[in-house]
């Protein structure tokens, strides 16, 4: 076990990203570093147990309404001892045994989101206006403030 209490909880679905009016909604997608100086395993408090815990979600939440954000910062892991997990290919069963693979959520309190950032290689996230339903073409360039 990890150094951290586990408080299961009546289990449900994790749900897409989602504000109150849905302004903007999008997509975001991210490579590990293999040569960074971050550790999302370390991060979570689980580096010790690697061969135990699966990360398998990242989330980052931030209000802030004009002031300096207020974040928090969770990792979704899973427990392969208490699933019974040997291989990545397990995770179909246990997803038909529960409905979908359950994690634990682990609320980051001392990390922020450059330290996530630092485990990557590559972090983008793409936003659209969340009301708008057709394609975006790309069709020009501009800069702000203009370049030389």
């Amino acid at each position: 076990m990890p150094s951290m209490e586990i408080r299961t909880k009546e289990p449900t679905v994790l749900g897409p990203a989602e504000s109150t009016y849905d302004d903007w909604k999008g997509t975001a997608c991210a490579e590990n570093s293999k040569i960074s100086s971050g550790d999302l395993y370390a991060l979570a408090g689980l580096d010790g147990e690697r061969h135990r815990w699966h990360i398998l979600g990242i989330e980052m939440d931030a209000h802030s309404h004009g002031a300096q954000p207020t974040w928090v910062i969770r990792i979704y892991a899973a427990d392969w001892h208490e699933l019974g997990i040997q291989s990545f290919e397990d995770y179909d069963r246990v997803a038909a045994l529960h409905g979908g693979i359950p994690v634990v959520d682990i609320v980051l309190h001392d990390a922020t989101p450059d330290d996530v950032l630092k485990c990557m290689k590559l972090f983008g996230v793409q936003l659209r206006n969340g009301h708008l339903q057709h394609e975006l073409i790309h069709s020009a360039y501009a800069d702000h403030p203009e370049q030389e």
